[in-house]
């Protein structure tokens, strides 16, 4: 089934048309009250099968794109590599302005390109490892057909769809606001004792998925992986050394 198709019958789903109304309400009319009994009744259901474990060393990839066309006198930081402080913290997919969280991905090629980079860029990228066990929601985990067997076709519509609104970029003259209830998902996820989240990524089909660790301080940097690394041509990385 195409991404349009699906995005219909989506629509058909009372539970996609209550994420739907949620959304306006985080949008317009409340950011800190509003609530969804239906909404946090269904993850709860589904909450301990949702639930997986990284175990200590699990590492992921984070990049982080330089500006202009020329070489960086230098390629970033550790601590520029990293989240960004909480006060330079903008608008995310899962965290609102002033609260900084951990974005990553599971390889080095979709965390590239989740960046949005165009050919003549160039990048940093780093590997981070879990500290110790990660507790995960894996949003991401309703693509396999033995989960879904448990769930109805309109809780499965309503998982699809927001990882998908979750994965889908915004460009830089798009609403923020359109992140309000990713964000407010993100922070619910959070209250139930998850330490991180796994969503799809829409930049790549198979075997791809981004990582937000709500407590970045519980990730480090693995010694020695920061590389720099200039996108060639669209979407395909140079780098000397693929094995970070």
């Amino acid at each position: 089934m195409d991404i349009v198709k699906q995005l219909v019958k989506q629509e058909e789903s009372s539970f996609v048309k209550e994420l739907e109304v949620f959304s306006k309400r985080l949008k317009h009319e409340s950011l800190f009250y509003a609530k969804s009994s239906v909404i946090e009744d269904l993850i709860k259901k589904y909450e301990n099968m949702l639930s997986k474990i990284f175990p200590s060393g699990t590492s992921f990839f984070r990049v982080r794109r330089h500006s202009g066309k020329r070489p960086p006198d230098a390629y970033f930081s550790e601590s520029e590599i990293r989240n960004p402080p909480k006060d330079k913290a903008l608008e995310g997919r899962l965290n609102p302005s002033g609260i900084s969280f951990l974005y990553m991905a599971n390889d080095l090629h979709t965390a590239i390109l989740e960046t949005q980079c165009h050919a003549g860029d160039f990048v940093t990228c780093a590997k981070f490892e879990a500290v110790d066990e990660k507790k995960y929601f894996n949003l991401s985990i309703v693509w396999n057909s033995d989960i879904k067997v448990s769930l109805s076709e309109e809780e499965k519509l309503f998982f699809d769809r927001l990882d998908f609104m979750i994965s889908e970029p915004l460009s830089i003259h798009d609403d923020p606001t359109c992140y309000r209830v990713t964000q407010w998902f993100g922070d619910y996820v959070k209250s139930l004792g998850f330490d991180c989240l796994v969503y799809s990524s829409c930049k790549r089909i198979i075997n791809a998925v981004n990582i937000c660790g709500f407590n970045p301080e519980d990730w480090r940097l693995v010694s020695d992986s920061i590389r720099g690394v200039f996108i060639e041509q669209e979407g395909i990385p140079t780098l000397e050394n693929w094995d970070l």
